[in-house]
């Protein structure tokens, strides 16, 4: 399924409960359909916003379902709903620099970001519609969960990207570890693969032979004309997310099994099935080309982006946590409870909400709000 929203998660445990879940998360229940174990009220108030228990019940409803379908106990519940709470006091603290910074996102911002979304996955934004309504999202719920991601990314180029400082000494220390002991020649090959193991079928005598005869149902497909990614995206077990293409590999670093193979074929050309101990698979040979070693200046832009997107997610995490000591905040009731029960690692995954934006020269900064004071 495609990925039609933004990046960005909070975790219980790490990458459980995100913003603005798509795929099978998305909140396709109406407030009044949520668990009533909790009568309407008040469940924080952040400066002179309040956020209601309805509106947490509502955002992690799919979560605390499935949670419950595996038996959790009240205890994790009550994690669950006060992760859920944080998110939602997090938001409130954006929208009010959003506000007062006036940065709130023009709807032609709001198109922008999603013909992106659906660029990205290859799909209209007609596309897009009709799948978030199939989810029982109305479009224009999810028009402004975008709407808030773009704010969101307004106000980290505003007020935090100024705080980053990526150095040439910090680029040649990531290019150390990543190309160091890269070869000074040979081959590469840009490969993709189909790999069922026998793992994936289970564990009786007879998984691999099941394995095996969906690769060879597979490679029937494939000479018959159909396309490898899409094969390999209902098949394979190696990257099936990209079609199964598992990029360039040097000569010196194909698997034992691979390298004969390999070095025989031509660009282009499909092999015949493979049967491996574990499995079986088809490669395809995308392009051969000369390996030629990738030199500082060559690796420095992607270097830079990612110190650049590691320093910000800690500078955004810093700077959401002032945030939060200089606005007023209170956790009522339940709440107030349940947020006892959260651990070191929800607190620092609470930070890590994110949306980097895509340019990275340091932006004007724009003078950041007052603590609110207690009402």
């Amino acid at each position: 399924m495609p990925n039609l929203i933004a990046r960005g998660s909070h975790s219980l445990p790490r990458q459980t409960l995100r913003w603005f879940l798509f795929a099978g998360l998305l909140f396709s229940v109406s407030a009044s359909s949520v668990r009533a174990e909790l009568i309407d009220g008040i469940a924080a108030q952040v400066g002179s916003k309040v956020i209601l228990v309805s509106e947490v019940l509502q955002l992690v409803y799919n979560q605390e379902e499935q949670y419950r379908k595996q038996g959790a106990d009240d205890t994790l519940i009550a994690q669950i709903r006060a992760e859920g709470l944080e998110q939602l006091i997090e938001r409130a603290l954006i929208a009010q620099i959003v506000e007062r910074a006036g940065l709130q996102a023009k709807d032609a911002e709001v198109d922008q970001a999603i013909a992106k979304i659906a660029d990205e996955n290859g799909i209209t934004v007609d596309q897009i519609q009709k799948t978030v309504e199939a989810q029982g999202m109305p479009y224009a719920a999810y028009r402004e969960r975008i709407r808030h991601e773009v704010e969101n990314a307004k106000v980290i180029n505003s007020v935090v990207r100024s705080r980053v400082n990526v150095t040439d000494a910090q680029m040649r220390d990531l290019y150390d570890k990543y190309f160091a002991n890269q070869p000074t020649g040979g081959t590469a090959y840009h490969l993709r693969q189909i790999l069922v193991t026998s793992e994936q079928e289970g564990k009786d005598n007879k998984s691999l032979d099941v394995a095996c005869n969906k690769v060879k149902h597979a490679a029937q497909r494939l000479r018959s004309g159909e396309d490898f990614g899409l094969v390999a995206s209902q098949t394979s077990s190696v990257h099936p997310e990209a079609g199964g293409d598992i990029g360039w590999i040097h000569s010196d670093s194909l698997a034992t099994w691979m390298q004969p193979l390999v070095e025989k074929m031509k660009a282009g050309e499909l092999s015949e099935v493979i049967d491996l101990p574990f499995g079986c698979s088809i490669l395809q040979l995308v392009e051969i080309q000369e390996y030629k070693p990738v030199s500082f200046e060559q690796a420095k832009p992607k270097l830079y982006e990612e110190i650049f997107s590691k320093q910000l997610e800690e500078e955004y995490g810093r700077w959401i946590e002032e945030l939060r000591k200089r606005t007023y905040i209170e956790r009522k009731g339940y709440f107030a409870e349940a947020a006892r029960l959260r651990t070191p690692d929800q607190d620092e995954a609470a930070s890590e909400q994110l949306i980097v934006p895509t340019e990275t020269p340091p932006a004007n900064t724009t003078e950041e709000t007052k603590p609110a004071s207690k009402p």
